[in-house]
């Protein structure tokens, strides 16, 4: 198959495609200057039509980057188009413009999917994935036994963060380590190799999410399982059905099940970015 990759970063995705014998083709939107952006439609048509590709796998999160005529013109040319975002966005009246264009809008998170059905417009379900060779279980790092949070501090700017910032900063003084900007114990935010170092060094992992959502949670969910940490799921929202080693609730006592090669292995075989591709390949078939 062939893929049109309208990206938003995210190589890995590129690399899984590759991985699964697709043939890849990448136009990164994001490094285009703002005065290039009204050139988007044009660059991406050209390479359409050249490349013919199968699928059009579109990360567009932000109004104005891409127009109707544009996805219209994809479709004709014989492509599935599906726009994705990893991110929950409060206000979707623009994706709700341009989801009868596309073959499919894929979210996330369980609300807006049910917002676009309920305007009979088509939507799924597609969780964000990881890159195996960032995020793994290091067999050279000494594990300890504590518990960690990386994450930024954004006050109040999301609807959980409010929260989130409560429960990090009254555990804290339990021992609780955070990493990121505006904590009590840090100020360091974290490239992709520290937080794999540090999940690696440590048994447990927080989530706190900006959104109590169905379905959804944050990347670090998936990014700490990698590395062998086990989840303590701070919130309501149940995500054992993906996820069965994840934990609720605070971790107040130590236990060395399960182990982090177990945690570490089942991550890798059900959420990298590989391990969507036939989740993907199942989307295009239902919405086609």
């Amino acid at each position: 198959m062939k893929v049109l990759h309208v990206a938003l970063g995210s190589p890995e995705i590129d690399k899984a495609f590759r991985a699964k014998g697709h043939e890849v083709r990448r136009i990164e939107w994001r490094g285009l200057k703002a005065e290039r952006l009204i050139y988007l439609t044009s660059i991406v048509t050209k390479e359409a039509e050249e490349f013919k590709p199968d699928l059009v796998f579109m990360q567009i999160q932000t109004p104005g980057i891409v127009e109707r005529q544009l996805i219209e013109k994809l479709r004709s040319l014989g492509a599935f188009v599906l726009n994705w975002t990893g991110d929950v966005r409060e206000n979707i009246d623009w994706y709700l413009e341009l989801g009868p264009f596309f073959n499919v809008t894929c979210f996330t998170n369980g609300t807006d999917i049910d917002t676009f059905k309920a305007k009979g417009l088509s939507a799924d379900y597609l969780q964000i994935g990881y890159d195996p060779e960032i995020y793994y279980l290091d067999k050279r790092e000494r594990r300890g036994k504590g518990v960690v949070f990386l994450g930024n501090n954004y006050i109040d700017r999301f609807p959980e963060s409010k929260r989130r910032a409560e429960v990090v900063n009254k555990y804290l003084d339990k021992g609780l380590k955070a990493w990121g900007s505006k904590w009590g114990n840090s100020t360091m935010r974290t490239t992709p190799d520290m937080e794999r170092v540090i999940y690696n060094l440590n048994r447990y992992a927080l989530n706190l999410d900006h959104f109590d959502r169905p379905l959804f949670y944050s990347d670090r969910v998936i990014r700490a399982q990698a590395c062998g940490a086990v989840i303590c799921q701070m919130s309501d929202v149940d995500i054992s059905a993906e996820h069965p080693y994840v934990q609720y609730g605070y971790p107040n006592e130590y236990s060395d099940t399960p182990t982090p090669k177990e945690v570490a292995e089942y991550t890798r075989v059900n959420h990298s970015w590989e391990a969507r591709i036939p989740r993907i390949l199942e989307i295009m078939e239902k919405h086609s």
